[in-house]
């Protein structure tokens, strides 16, 4: 008896631990999609707050999609594009929102969600047609993962 209550509790902490780290990983992953660069260890463990607490449930294949985007983080646009358009409630899309607010609301991170003073209009052509471009190529790509 004594010792099953040891196992349950190490079982416990090691997926604790493993979970966390995936976590850690997705926000990397996110904020280097969403700004281009790593975040703060603040940032960081709010997203790990934030997910444990909104715990988003993932079927098996939603969590093989992530685990393809969190190796693979090239392709982050292009699935994020095309999951937007097939469905905007998708699990790896209500987690982008919360890693979205964390780093909008970190004051370090802020100025790069405002708008930018001079915006040319090759910048929001060139914006919109590799959106585009990402979304048909998420098309492709998403019923192979």
């Amino acid at each position: 008896m004594f010792f099953s209550h040891i196992f349950t509790f190490v079982i416990n902490r090691l997926m604790l631990a493993t979970d966390e780290s995936t976590l850690t990983k997705e926000a990397m992953v996110f904020s280097l999609y969403f700004i281009g660069k790593e975040p703060g260890e603040l940032s960081v463990q709010l997203y790990i707050k934030a997910s444990q607490k909104l715990a988003i449930p993932m079927s098996p294949r939603d969590k093989r999609k992530l685990n393809f985007i969190l190796r693979f983080p090239f392709f982050m646009g292009m699935i994020d594009g095309a999951l937007a358009m097939v469905n905007p409630e998708h699990p790896i899309r209500k987690k982008l929102y919360v890693m979205f607010s964390v780093l909008e609301s970190d004051p370090a991170f802020s100025n790069y969600f405002l708008p930018k003073a001079g915006t040319s209009l090759f910048a929001i052509l060139w914006t919109g047609t590799r959106a585009v471009f990402n979304t048909l190529f998420g098309f492709i790509l998403l019923p192979w993962i």
